[in-house]
């Protein structure tokens, strides 16, 4: 019974034939084989239509597969045309086949091996292959990197390019990340930093260029982390010593967020300089227009104190001599008259600042004149202050009016002496010196040419700059009140520039004061000094025509010469003088005439009187400036000549002197 529902068990159902398994097998092995076809075709549809040239060769170089791609590669129109080619190693160099199909033979595997080929039309190719030896076929892809490797070419050459740039910048770049760290700089920024490639991007960008430890205050680099701003900034760095612009510069990402800096730095020192003595310069400038305008200014105030001096001094001398010795306005008219001469000397320095007066020029040595000066110059410092000398004898002789040199060493050793009031030392010096070109273009040199130096320095209290620019400057002064008049050293300014000469101070609070003088050298050698004049008023006989448009002057004249015996025909213009003379049946032996006057000049009221009389004598005289042309002619002609304020003495020396010729 077991087997009987065994087998009823295993009786088809009711109405099967028994046939149905054998057409189920059939029907999956038809699936199954549309399945393998139609992946087959997707396959092949994959691997034909690839971008990346797939191909399968022979060990011996026959192609077996190409694709699309591959052809495309080769430049061939079909697979079809590119395999009916056969070979491939034509197209390939044959070394470099030859070192691939080994790596391959050794690992039966490559991967992304560039190698040159040339295309059917000898384009020049670089392709990247991959390989896989089964047995004696190669299967592997070619992908073409041409347009790729000219791009990287074109980028490395873009990156040399941009190197070589970034390095024949004269400004310093250094690149940083927001730590501070230098991550790139250039060959500038090497020279500016002292400093290697390794060295500087070792360090932080505040230690190279400050040589801090930190961000110093008001770094321009942490301003433009904070601000997202460029920042620009000029500062001097004591650790480069040099002046230096730095302009600091945000780096950003694509989120625009700081992510570091870049500094463009310049060095500037040679501009700074330039700006410093562009500025000095302008200063000497402004300060050389003030000077002149007080120069003229002075030279105006000279003439008219020298009218009124004359009176002064001639009225007060001419009562001493008319005064008993014993009688008692003696003495008034002696202060009157000393009153006189500090004036005129206040007018003596106030022409020499302004470099108008006469000057008797000579042959002479600067040294012989400083030793001549010892013992005077050692009374006027006192015995609390030693005087040092260090001149030299040999040194060459300079054209100069001696008396206005010793008024400078005067004007000088005074000033020094105030300067130490606790004593010290002064020290004075001669010496040659030849100013080159190289030496013509520092700052506080004279131009080119040979020049004898004095240099007068002391130990003393020392000025600032802001003083040194009004020294010279007549009439300021820092002294006490009724201590200075300032015009020491605007006279000294004044005599050194009337003998063409140059002056510099050097000079720092506490350190003390050095004066240079350079005074241009002459070829002339030295002569004897005239022997001074009689003391006593000379007298005469002969006519003498006077011509003064100051009536006081006049009258003093008159009354002096009248007095010394001679004939006086007195004229307050040019008029009456040439009437005068045209009714004087006598001889006039000299004229004694102002050369400037109204109307007709001296010069010009000599040249027509003389025409009449050609052996009168005349002298000119004049209170005015060099400067002023009739008084520049007369000078420059060698004329007899009294320069104002007037005194007896001065008038009849000259009289006699021109009478005697």
């Amino acid at each position: 019974m077991g087997n009987q529902m065994d087998e009823d068990n295993t009786r088809p159902p009711a109405g099967d034939t028994g046939g149905g398994d054998s057409r189920e097998a059939v029907t999956g092995s038809r699936r199954t084989g549309e399945a393998f076809h139609d992946s087959e075709q997707r396959y092949r549809s994959l691997v034909d239509n690839a971008l990346i040239g797939i191909y399968q060769t022979t060990l011996g170089g026959k192609l077996l597969y190409a694709n699309e791609a591959l052809a495309r590669i080769f430049e061939f129109a079909t697979p079809e045309e590119m395999m009916a080619q056969g070979v491939v190693p034509r197209y390939v160099d044959p070394g470099s086949r030859q070192e691939f199909l080994a790596r391959v033979k050794e690992s039966g595997r490559v991967t992304n091996v560039e190698l040159h080929l040339v295309t059917r039309t000898g384009r020049q190719r670089n392709v990247l292959i991959s390989a896989v030896l089964e047995g004696d076929v190669l299967s592997g892809m070619i992908m073409d990197i041409t347009e790729r490797k000219q791009m990287m070419d074109q980028l490395s050459e873009a990156k040399i390019e941009w190197e070589n740039t970034f390095n024949t910048i004269n400004d310093a770049i250094t690149i940083h990340d927001a730590d501070f760290n230098v991550i790139r700089a250039n060959q500038a920024a090497v020279e500016l930093l002292g400093a290697s490639l390794p060295e500087i991007f070792g360090r932080k960008c505040f230690a190279s260029y400050h040589g801090a430890s930190c961000p110093p205050e008001g770094c321009p680099s942490c301003r433009t982390l904070e601000t997202g701003k460029a920042t620009v900034a000029e500062l001097f760095e004591p650790h480069l010593n040099r002046f230096i612009e730095i302009k600091a510069l945000p780096r950003l990402n694509r989120e625009g967020r700081v992510i570091g800096l870049v500094h463009i730095v310049r060095d500037i020192t040679g501009r700074k300089k330039a700006e410093e003595e562009q500025q000095q310069l302008h200063s000497q400038f402004i300060q050389s227009q003030k000077m002149e305008s007080i120069g003229r200014l002075a030279g105006g105030i000279a003439h008219d104190f020298n009218n009124i001096l004359s009176a002064i001094l001639g009225y007060s001398e001419l009562l001493l001599l008319k005064l008993p010795s014993e009688h008692p306005l003696r003495d008034y008219v002696r202060i009157i008259k000393e009153s006189g001469v500090r004036a005129a000397e206040l007018t003596h320095q106030l022409l020499a600042f302004s470099r108008k007066q006469v000057l008797e020029m000579k042959a002479m040595s600067v040294s012989r004149t400083v030793e001549n000066m010892v013992k005077m110059l050692t009374r006027i410092i006192g015995e609390d202050i030693s005087l040092e000398l260090r001149v030299d004898l040999r040194i060459r002789n300079v054209l100069a009016d001696q008396g206005q040199i010793e008024q400078i060493l005067m004007n000088l050793a005074v000033n020094a002496r105030d300067a130490m009031p606790a004593g010290g030392r002064l020290i004075i010096g001669t010496a040659d010196v030849d100013i080159t070109e190289e030496k013509a273009d520092l700052l506080q040199a004279p131009p080119p040419g040979t020049y004898v130096l004095l240099s007068v320095a002391d130990t003393g209290e020392g000025m600032s700059s802001e003083l040194q620019k009004r020294i010279f400057e007549p009439f300021f002064t820092t002294k006490a009140m009724g201590k200075g008049t300032g015009l020491g050293l605007a006279t000294v300014y004044g005599i050194v520039k009337q003998h063409n000469g140059y002056i510099y101070v050097f000079s720092e609070p506490g350190q003390g004061s050095r004066f240079e003088i350079y005074l241009p050298t002459t070829v002339e050698e030295l002569r004897k000094r005239p022997e001074g004049e009689a003391a006593d008023l000379q007298r005469g006989h002969e006519n003498i025509l006077v011509v003064e448009d100051e009536p006081s002057i006049l009258t003093f004249i008159t009354e002096l010469l009248s007095s010394l015996g001679y004939r006086v025909l007195a004229a307050p213009d040019a008029e009456e003088a040439l009437r005068l003379n045209n009714a004087f049946e006598g001889d006039i032996h000299l004229l004694l005439t102002d050369i400037v006057m109204p109307g007709i000049n001296g010069r010009g009221l000599s040249e027509r009187i003389r025409a009449g009389r050609p052996a009168m004598k005349v002298v000119l005289m004049s209170g005015y400036t060099d400067d002023v042309a009739p008084v520049h002619e007369a000078i420059a002609e060698g004329a007899a000549f009294i320069r104002k304020p007037l005194t007896p003495g001065l008038i009849a020396r000259k009289i006699r002197e021109v009478l005697d010729k």
